[in-house]
């Protein structure tokens, strides 16, 4: 058990130089950022606009955790989210829920697969700051590319979407990019 806890250790604190908690005043840039980023990496996708980046992904505690890298210039480079899903344990002594993290979505600066690791490696570490016990991550949005190196565990189930008055090519879900929370 001691060298489990040593191999998943996290450090206290994200080691991407610039990250911060999403501010209003980020909507406009990253609504460019996210839709440039999914109209390029996805088949499937959604176009979002302000008021639609404003509802979803400015930080609300115990709803969704959001977090931008700001670059040397004030641009804003990448993006993290999160949102909050528990659970209920039933009939335990000790404890009542277990707080649970879902990815949502996150650009990388470049759409660079060793970048996209960094920003979950500092995900991971935001939410165990934020309190949460677990992180989840579901099979679309390319999250496939980082999932091993950070010692992420394949689960048993499989999520499936019907998305109506849809037409929607044949695709793997790493070629869809929408979130459903």
């Amino acid at each position: 058990m001691p060298s489990f806890i040593k191999m998943h250790r996290l450090p206290d604190s994200p080691q991407i130089e610039g990250m911060r908690q999403m501010k209003e005043r980020d909507v406009k840039e990253v609504t460019e950022l996210l839709n440039n980023h999914l109209r390029e990496s996805y088949k499937v996708h959604i176009v979002l606009d302000q008021e639609e980046v404003a509802h979803w992904l400015l930080p609300r505690e115990k709803v969704i955790y959001s977090y931008v890298v700001e670059g040397d210039k004030g641009e804003i480079t990448d993006l993290l989210s999160y949102y909050e899903l528990n659970s209920h344990i039933l009939q335990h002594p000790q404890y009542d829920k277990i707080n649970i993290a879902y990815a949502s979505y996150s650009v990388a600066k470049g759409n660079d697969t060793n970048r996209l690791r960094l920003l979950y490696r500092d995900a991971l570490i935001l939410a165990k700051k934020d309190g949460f016990d677990v992180f989840n991550v579901t099979e679309v949005c390319q999250h496939k590319r980082m999932l091993e190196d950070l010692m992420f565990k394949i689960g048993d189930g499989k999520l499936h979407h019907y998305l109506f008055n849809w037409k929607v090519p044949a695709c793997e879900p790493e070629d869809i990019g929408i979130i459903m929370m």
